[in-house]
């Protein structure tokens, strides 16, 4: 995998932590509910690019995806081993 795909998804994941919607503090408890779904994306991510099974397109589709679901506009699943998402209803 080329150092530019690893330097984005490193910003990406720095960026993640100081990010509101990602993690909160209340009352001196950390909340990060959608860390968990995030993390095994990223994981899933850093792995496909290092087998450059995606392209760095592909990458930034999916860290769309992400902020989407941080936004609360999809819902993120795991189907047979690949990210699976639906959109959420708007009123």
């Amino acid at each position: 995998m080329s150092d530019y795909r690893l330097t984005a998804i490193t910003e990406f994941l720095k960026t993640l932590l100081g990010d509101p919607r990602c993690i909160n503090i209340a009352d001196n408890v950390v909340h990060c509910d959608k860390l968990f779904m995030v993390n095994g994306i990223m994981k899933w991510l850093y792995n496909k690019l290092s087998s450059e099974e995606i392209d760095i397109d592909s990458m930034r589709e999916y860290l769309l995806l992400i902020n989407e679901y941080l936004d609360d506009n999809v819902e993120l699943s795991w189907e047979h081993g690949e990210l699976s998402y639906t959109k959420k209803e708007t009123y």
